[in-house]
C-alpha cells in the first residue's frame, strides 16, 4: 500500500480474505485490504493497461485532491488493473464507487463485449470510458448501453475528470437511493 497525500494507491494482492468491514454502506474491498473509512473516501478501479496513462490518472486524481479549487473533494483509494482479467477478479471480490475503463486491454475481446463484461461485473459501480479517439457513435452506443460517460484520453484534464467522477458517483448514488425507496411501502413497512 502506497499512501501519497489522500490517496491511498494499492499494490494488486490475491490475498483477498483479509479484508475488514467496518462500514454499514459499502462493502468491504477484499482488493484494497482496507476497510472504507466514510462516504468521503471512494474506491475507484482504474482498468488501463498503458503504465503511462495510469500514472497520469493517478497524479490527475492526486492533484484534485489537494487542489483548493475541489475543497470537498473525497479522499481516494487507487486499485490498477492491467488487464481484463484481473479487473474481473477484482470485481467480483469488491464493490467500487467508480470504475475508469479503457476499452482497449491486451486480453479484451471487441471494444463492447469488453464494456459488457465488465458492466456484468459491476454491480452499480458506474463506469466512465477513457476513450482513445473521439467517436460519436462508439460513445452514443457505450451510453446507451449504461456507460455513464465518455472521456477522451488526450483531453482529460483535472477539471474535466473531477466533474465527471464527482458527477457519476453522484447520479449512482441517487439511483441506488431511489430504488431503495421503490421497494419501501410506508403502509406495509
Amino acid at each position: 500500500l502506497l499512501i501519497r497525500g489522500s490517496v491511498r494507491i494499492r499494490v494488486p494482492s490475491t490475498k483477498f480474505s483479509e479484508a475488514v468491514y467496518l462500514s454499514g454502506e459499502i462493502p468491504p474491498c477484499a482488493a484494497t485490504n482496507q476497510p472504507v473509512a466514510d462516504s468521503k473516501t471512494i474506491q475507484l478501479l482504474i482498468i488501463e493497461d498503458d503504465p503511462e496513462e495510469e500514472e497520469f490518472l493517478r497524479q490527475a486524481v492526486n492533484e484534485i485532491i489537494e487542489s483548493p479549487e475541489w475543497p470537498n473533494w473525497y479522499t481516494c483509494e487507487l486499485i490498477p488493473a492491467a488487464t481484463l482479467a484481473e479487473a474481473l477478479e477484482f470485481l467480483q471480490e469488491c464493490r467500487f464507487d467508480a470504475i475508469l475503463l479503457n476499452l482497449s486491454l491486451p486480453d479484451g475481446e471487441t471494444l463492447l463485449a469488453t464494456f459488457a463484461k465488465i458492466q456484468s461485473s459491476a454491480g452499480s459501480s458506474p463506469i466512465l470510458i477513457l476513450a482513445d479517439s473521439d467517436d460519436e457513435n462508439l460513445a452514443h452506443t457505450l451510453l446507451r448501453h449504461g456507460a455513464q460517460d465518455v472521456l477522451i484520453k488526450s483531453q482529460i484534464d483535472c477539471d474535466t475528470l473531477a466533474r465527471a467522477l464527482r458527477y457519476a458517483i453522484e447520479r449512482q448514488r441517487r439511483v441506488n437511493a431511489l430504488e431503495a425507496i421503490s421497494f419501501f411501502d410506508e403502509l406495509t413497512g
